[in-house]
């Protein structure tokens, strides 16, 4: 085994075979979800125990007994971060799903089935549309000023060009004159 130049020292693989590695992470997405749903549906008292007990067995001692790699496990790890740092459980449930759909395409198809999965995936994102704004807003259609507000952060509330969009002016109603 190499060594790789980033700052982690990962060891990489001499000789790469797309399908076992793409099954590995399959395999290691599966087992996560399970150990996931498996805390969630389990009381708090032995939760942490039971977490101790799935790292051990998804990390160590697979990595020992060759189930899978110390690259797949990493990768799969910051994907699964990632599904954390996801605001909805829906969005990042319907993100998991979307990131095997593109693993499965691109274990059949090679880097033209990757990039159909990736298309497929964001044609999905444009052509959704939450209740009042397209789902990429404010990427896609491009605001500056929500995109700086989204990227650095701030208060929370309706700012005034998604208050024109969605909330249209209730109408005047006249008070009757009492005579």
């Amino acid at each position: 085994m190499n060594h790789n130049r980033t700052f982690l020292n990962i060891p990489l693989i001499d000789h790469l075979d797309p399908v076992s590695f793409g099954v590995q992470i399959l395999i290691v997405d599966l087992v996560v979800e399970w150990i996931r749903q498996a805390l969630i549906h389990t009381p708090t008292i032995l939760s942490s125990i039971m977490s101790f007990i799935a790292v051990f067995a998804l990390g160590d001692m697979a990595i020992s007994i060759g189930a899978y790699s110390e690259e797949i496990l990493i990768m799969v790890a910051i994907s699964n971060i990632g599904n954390l740092l996801t605001p909805g459980y829906e969005l990042s449930l319907a993100n998991k799903w979307m990131r095997v759909m593109i693993c499965i395409f691109a274990l059949f198809g090679g880097v033209a089935g990757l990039s159909i999965g990736i298309l497929i995936h964001f044609t999905l994102l444009l052509s959704t549309e939450t209740i009042k704004f397209p789902y990429l807003y404010p990427l896609i259609p491009f605001s500056a000023r929500e995109w700086k507000q989204i990227l650095l952060g701030g208060p929370v509330h309706l700012s005034d060009e998604q208050r024109s969009k969605g909330r249209r002016a209730a109408p005047r109603r006249r008070a009757k004159r009492v005579k």
